[in-house]
C-alpha cells in the first residue's frame, strides 16, 4: 500500500452528497411552489436520468484518457455553483427542469473520479472498509440536508439554497487541499473501467442519487449466498429492472402527492429523514450484527413490504384522510426499510454471478436496465399521476413488485 493514502478525503463526500440529496427534494418542492404539476416534477427527474446515464460514459472515458481525478471532482463541485445560483430566481418551472438536467451533466463529472479513489487505493481485503466508509459518509451527508430542510417553508426556502451554497464551498476546499492524486500504477485499465461503469449503476440505485451500500455489507452477506452458476442472470436482471421501474415511479410521484394533501416543506423533510435512518439501520444490523443472511427470503421481504407501503400510501385517498402525515410517516419508514433488504439481496447476487469473466459486460447491461428503468419510470409516474391520480401510480408499483418477485423466483 502506498504510503500517504489515507480516509480523510472520503469526507469531501458529505458536503457533496448533502447537495445531491437536498436539491433531490427541493427542486420537486419549487416546481410544485410555481403550480407546476406531478407531471413537471416526474419531467424534471426523467431529464436527470436522461442526461446522467450518457454524461457518466463521457466522463468516465474522459478520466481514462486524462486522469487527474482530483480536478475532475473539482470541476464538478464547481459546476454546482450556477445550478443553486440559477434557482435563486425561481421563476419558471421549465428553466428549473433544465437546471435539474444541468446537476445531472455536473455531479457526473466527480462519480467515476470518486469511484476510481475508492476502488484503486487499495487492493487488498480493506477494499471492503473502504466502500463501507464511503458509504456511510454519504448517507451522513443526506441526512444533513433533510434535517436542515425540517426548518423550512416556502416563504424561507432562500436559506435553504444559501445552506447548500456553503455546502458547496466546503466541499471545494476539501476537495482541493485533502484529496490526493492517486498513482497510476494501482489503476489497472480493467479497475477504470469497472469503476466508471459502476458508480453511476449504484447512484442509480438510490432512492437519492448519493446514498448506496456499502461493499463491506456485500462482502460480509456474500458469504451466505449458495453458488450455482446455472442460474439466469438475465431473469435476475429482469425482476431488479421491475422492482427498480416501481421505485422510481412511486418515489417520483410521491413529494408531489404528499404536497398535494398539505404537508409542509419541514413535513416532507421529516419523512425523508426517518426514511434515511430507517436504510441505516437496517444496514448496520447486518453489518455488525447478522452472521447469516437468506438472499431469497430478504428480497421476498422486502418487495412484500415495498408492496406494503405503496398500499398504504393510498388509504388515505379513500379512508383516514386525517391520519395521513402519521399514515405516510409508517409508509416512508416502511419503504426505507424494503428497500436496504433489496439492495443488500439484489447486489449481492449479481455481484455473484458476474464474478469471474465478462464481468464489464454483466455490470453495463445491469448499469443500463437501472438507467432505463429510472427514465421510464419517472416520465410515466408524472403521466399516470396527473392523469388518473396518485392511487393509479402506486397500485402499478404494487404489480410491478408482484411480476418481480414472481420472474426472480424463476431464478432458483
Amino acid at each position: 500500500m502506498a504510503r500517504g493514502l489515507h480516509y480523510s478525503w472520503m469526507y469531501t463526500v458529505i458536503p457533496y452528497a448533502a447537495i445531491g440529496s437536498g436539491l433531490s427534494i427541493i427542486i420537486p418542492l419549487l416546481i410544485l411552489s410555481l403550480n407546476g404539476t406531478v407531471f413537471d416534477v416526474g419531467i424534471a427527474i426523467t431529464a436527470y436520468y436522461i442526461v446522467s446515464i450518457p454524461s457518466s460514459i463521457l466522463w468516465g472515458e474522459l478520466i481514462d484518457k486524462i486522469g487527474k481525478t482530483k480536478w475532475f471532482i473539482l470541476f464538478s463541485i464547481l459546476g454546482t455553483i450556477p445550478v443553486l445560483l440559477i434557482l435563486y430566481l425561481m421563476g419558471h418551472v421549465a428553466v428549473l427542469q433544465l437546471d435539474y438536467g444541468l446537476y445531472a451533466l455536473v455531479a457526473t463529472a466527480a462519480s467515476p473520479a470518486i469511484n476510481i479513489l475508492v476502488m484503486g487505493t487499495r487492493r487488498n481485503p480493506s477494499l471492503p472498509k473502504y466502500f463501507s466508509r464511503y458509504s456511510v459518509m454519504g448517507m451522513v451527508g443526506g441526512l444533513i440536508a433533510f434535517f436542515a430542510g425540517l426548518f423550512i417553508s416556502y416563504h424561507s426556502v432562500v436559506y435553504y439554497l444559501d445552506f447548500m451554497l456553503v455546502l458547496n464551498v466546503i466541499a471545494l476546499a476539501m476537495a482541493y487541499f485533502v484529496v490526493r492524486k492517486l498513482p497510476k500504477r494501482i489503476l489497472s485499465k480493467e479497475r477504470m473501467e469497472l469503476a466508471h461503469r459502476t458508480f453511476p449503476l449504484l447512484k442509480a440505485l438510490g432512492i437519492h442519487p448519493h446514498l448506496t451500500t456499502g461493499m463491506s455489507l456485500i462482502e460480509n452477506i456474500h458469504k451466505s449466498l449458495r453458488r450455482k452458476r446455472t442460474r439466469s442472470i438475465y431473469l435476475l436482471l429482469s425482476a431488479i429492472f421491475l422492482f427498480n421501474l416501481g421505485l422510481v415511479m412511486f418515489n417520483t410521484s410521491y413529494i408531489p402527492y404528499l404536497r398535494a394533501y398539505g404537508l409542509t416543506y419541514s413535513d416532507v423533510f421529516l419523512i425523508n429523514v426517518l426514511n434515511g435512518f430507517a436504510q441505516l439501520t437496517i444496514y448496520a444490523l447486518v453489518l455488525y450484527f447478522v452472521t447469516y443472511v437468506a438472499l431469497k427470503r430478504y428480497y421476498a421481504i422486502a418487495t412484500l413490504a415495498r408492496s406494503v407501503s405503496y398500499f398504504l400510501a393510498i388509504l388515505p385517498v379513500f379512508i383516514f384522510a386525517n391520519l395521513f402525515f402519521q399514515i405516510n410517516v409508517i409508509v416512508y419508514v416502511i419503504a426505507g426499510l424494503a428497500y436496504a433488504y433489496w439492495n443488500i439481496s439484489s447486489s449481492v447476487m449479481v455481484y455473484d454471478h458476474v464474478r469471474g469473466r465478462h464481468k464489464g459486460y454483466y455490470v453495463g447491461i445491469w448499469s443500463a436496465l437501472i438507467g432505463l428503468s429510472a427514465i421510464v419510470g419517472a416520465f410515466f409516474s408524472g403521466v399516470v399521476s396527473a392523469s388518473l391520480g396518485y392511487s393509479y401510480t402506486f397500485a402499478i408499483g404494487i404489480l410491478l413488485n408482484v411480476f418481480s418477485v414472481a420472474i426472480f423466483w424463476r431464478c432458483y
